[in-house]
């Protein structure tokens, strides 16, 4: 197992994108964390193995929040890699981040 930061930039924020980052880990059987960004881009910690991490991000690429908008990249950034971030706070299953 292993951890990745995922950055989803574009139209992602007040569009629901955050429940289908959570929808799709889900469904791959991955935990972590997800929430807004100051920049605007939807961040998540991930954890899980490589293949499905990539998966996640693959999935993600180039689709819509719950309500609209766009995702125009993911961006991941695995565990020992510039760009990785620790967990901003301790998680169980997948949780989005409201605050």
């Amino acid at each position: 197992m292993v951890l990745a930061r995922l950055v989803a930039v574009g139209q992602v924020q007040g569009v629901g994108f955050r429940r289908r980052v959570q929808n799709e880990a889900v469904s791959l059987g991955l935990h972590g964390l997800v929430r807004n960004a100051s920049d605007g881009s939807v961040e998540a910690i991930v954890d899980g193995d490589s293949t499905t991490i990539r998966a996640l991000a693959e999935r993600l690429n180039g689709k819509t929040g719950m309500l609209g908008g766009a995702c125009e990249r993911v961006h991941v950034f695995f565990e020992g890699e510039k760009g990785f971030e620790k967990p901003w706070k301790e998680y169980k299953g997948f949780e989005i981040d409201w605050h």
